[in-house]
């Protein structure tokens, strides 16, 4: 119930003057670290990322998709930079609906995907940054799942699920998003090494 009443609140009042939004980079530390992870532990991904340039193709991929789902938020670092996109998505979705569901990560990552094809990048290229791109929006989710009014992540359905009461912005969560950040950019530093 608190939930809910939480989101009723967030819709009046906006996510960033109740504290409970994660700072962009801590998404892109979490993208960055998990991709990493990933490619360089999970047998079946480990042989996308094997030299300098696909290296650099994942980490665009993760950055990117880490940012992606606040595009329709237009306070968000992303929507900054594409404001005429985030002016549509910003009025089409609710902030962490549509974007912030398992069936927003599949869309955005299937049109992605058929966008790189259409416009004739390689096939191994489209599917590294595809991927890599997926990986950077689960990232974002999971963590804005650890904030108290968590996300839509069974989007259509308008429950919102949380597994934390994450606030942020005031000390001592600021301080400790910090430190979140620091520690996942170490863990993408470290699996970075044996990416190269």
């Amino acid at each position: 119930m608190q939930v809910v009443s939480s989101c009723l609140l967030i819709q009046t009042t906006g996510l960033q003057k109740r504290g409970d939004y994660m700072q962009y980079k801590t998404h892109v530390a979490g993208g960055v670290a998990l991709g990493y992870v990933l490619y360089n532990n999970v047998d079946a991904l480990s042989h996308y990322v094997n030299d300098s340039p696909t290296f650099m193709v994942a980490t665009a991929g993760l950055v990117i998709g880490s940012l992606m789902p606040d595009i329709d938020i237009k306070t968000s670092y992303l929507s900054q930079k594409t404001k005429l996109v985030s002016f549509f998505t910003s009025k089409l979705f609710k902030h962490r609906g549509y974007t912030h569901s398992i069936v927003g990560v599949l869309t955005f990552s299937l049109l992605l995907f058929f966008i790189m094809e259409a416009l004739g990048f390689s096939d191994g290229s489209t599917k590294l940054f595809t991927l890599s791109f997926m990986i950077g929006m689960i990232s974002h989710v999971v963590l804005d799942m650890f904030t108290w009014s968590g996300v839509k992540l069974f989007y259509p359905y308008d429950k919102r699920v949380n597994i934390g009461s994450y606030r942020s912005g005031l000390f001592p969560y600021a301080f400790g998003e910090w430190m979140i950040s620091i520690a996942l950019f170490v863990v993408a530093y470290k699996n970075m090494q044996g990416l190269l």
